[in-house]
């Protein structure tokens, strides 16, 4: 019965304290750029013209209380080759909240602006046209390694990163 309590208590105290990280930080992760689909509803992120290259954004996500910000850098990477693209891929900015439960993130974004990139417009009823605001909701797994997003581990940084979606009226 000792056994059996001490179990049960090494395993509360465990989740107790795994549920109590702060998760405040940067961190960086990939997320595939989709240049098209496959017959088969894959995402392509690569190019006919250099197919063995592949693109993606290069996500940094700053969590700082229950804000978040996220800037999205577009790549291309063949090997451990990495080139940072001036245009192609477009640059993304977003800003929004987080809501943290035990080992469970949800981190609901809204697009600010974006360079290079094209904007969604609907035409309304009057005949007017209005801008489509874009939101982005990453959901993810608190882990000791970081946090998973769908298949993307987001790992802390260790190099300080300037945000431009914390301070969009600068740029």
């Amino acid at each position: 019965m000792k056994i059996l309590l001490s179990l049960i208590f090494a395993y509360l105290t465990g989740y107790v304290a795994f549920s109590q990280i702060n998760i405040d930080g940067t961190y960086t992760g990939l997320e595939k750029i989709c240049w098209g689909k496959s017959k088969n509803g894959e995402c392509l992120n690569s190019l006919e013209s250099n197919p063995q290259r592949k693109w993606y954004h290069e996500n940094m996500l700053k969590i700082q209380g229950d804000s978040a910000f996220l800037d999205q850098n577009p790549i291309s990477i063949y090997k451990k080759d990495t080139v940072y693209s001036v245009s192609d891929g477009a640059f993304y900015y977003y800003k929004g909240t987080v809501t943290k439960t035990d080992t469970t993130i949800v981190v609901n974004l809204t697009l600010l602006f974006c360079d290079y990139c094209g904007e969604i417009i609907e035409m309304q009823s009057d005949g007017t046209y209005k801008k489509v605001i874009q939101t982005k909701t990453l959901i993810g797994k608190i882990t000791e390694k970081g946090i998973v997003f769908g298949n993307s581990l987001y790992k802390k940084a260790t190099n300080e990163y300037k945000f431009v979606s914390e301070n969009p009226n600068y740029y």
